[in-house]
């Protein structure tokens, strides 16, 4: 029995070379290990990166407008300043513009003025507007009241028209609703007196 015992013995150490490769296949463990971390700082980093573009535009960023209008109040005025042009002034595009009338004083005798306004598409904090102006000179007063009194409120800032011109207010105003009131007309290329507004900006 004891020969039997020892027969059945032997054979016990022939598996355990078959127990080498199980090393070989750990030794892959490591290999894969540093893969996680990698991925997890790859997958990190651009998660992060489009936070950053989200973030709030420059304080000067146009605010949307949701209208546009000439202003020529009665009884001097008769409405009747190309109001069907007035969108031509908010639409993005320079080449498009509302005119006034050409009239041969640019102080516009027997008129306290002719005006022209925006409405933003909500109420908000409006510091700054910008016009775009075919022609320079004259003289335009902003304010934000509504359109149909156009020259009540403070005048927040006023000066000559130019091709770029930028009023920027001494304290920002709480309004939907900015007023150009025009007091002298700027000059054309041409030399006519009239305006031709290609674009007003507000922010």
């Amino acid at each position: 029995g004891v020969r039997v015992g020892g027969v059945r013995a032997l054979p016990a150490p022939g598996p355990r070379p078959g127990t080498g490769p199980p090393p070989s296949a750990v030794a892959t463990a490591p290999s894969g290990r540093p893969t996680p971390p990698a991925g997890g700082s790859s997958s990190g980093s651009p998660s992060r990166t489009p936070s950053k573009p989200t973030t709030v535009g420059p304080a000067g960023s146009p605010i949307a407008l949701s209208g546009a209008q000439s202003l020529d109040p009665p009884p001097a005025g008769d409405n009747n300043e190309h109001p069907d042009e007035a969108a031509r002034a908010i639409d993005g595009d320079p080449a498009t513009f509302w005119r006034s009338r050409t009239y041969k004083n640019p102080k516009i005798p027997g008129k306290p003025g002719i005006g022209f306004a925006v409405t933003l598409a909500q109420p908000g904090t409006v510091k700054a507007v910008t016009l775009h102006v075919n022609g320079a000179g004259g003289n335009v007063e902003i304010r934000a009241t509504d359109p149909s009194t156009p020259m009540t409120g403070a005048v927040l800032a006023q000066g000559a028209f130019g091709p770029d011109v930028t009023f920027t207010f001494a304290q920002p105003v709480q309004s939907q609703s900015i007023v150009l009131w025009i007091t002298e007309l700027p000059q054309t290329a041409d030399g006519s007196n009239r305006i031709e507004l290609a674009e007003v900006l507000v922010s």
